[in-house]
């Protein structure tokens, strides 16, 4: 976490990632953000404060994405 946003992005686009893996992430949130909103809500019991672990979740996500393998992604595909 000792990079800068300004150092995350540079136009528009993190540094080192390229547009599959922009469109895979949009996909990965296209195909499970409605059952990650339903979890967060079961857990906050509040449909802001949900809306805003999710959000909160996914910006998260966002920055540790290039880490991610498809083992963990495959693993992870039964649990949705």
């Amino acid at each position: 976490m000792a990079r800068t946003l300004a150092a995350t992005f540079r136009s528009g686009q993190r540094v080192g990632m390229g547009m599959t893996d922009d469109a895979a992430f949009s996909a990965f949130v296209s195909a499970r953000s409605a059952g990650l909103l339903r979890t967060a809500y079961l857990l906050t019991h509040d449909e802001g404060l949900a809306e805003d672990l999710l959000q909160t979740a996914l910006t998260k996500t966002w920055f540790a994405w290039g880490r991610l393998d498809e083992t963990r992604s495959a693993m992870c595909a039964g649990c949705w």
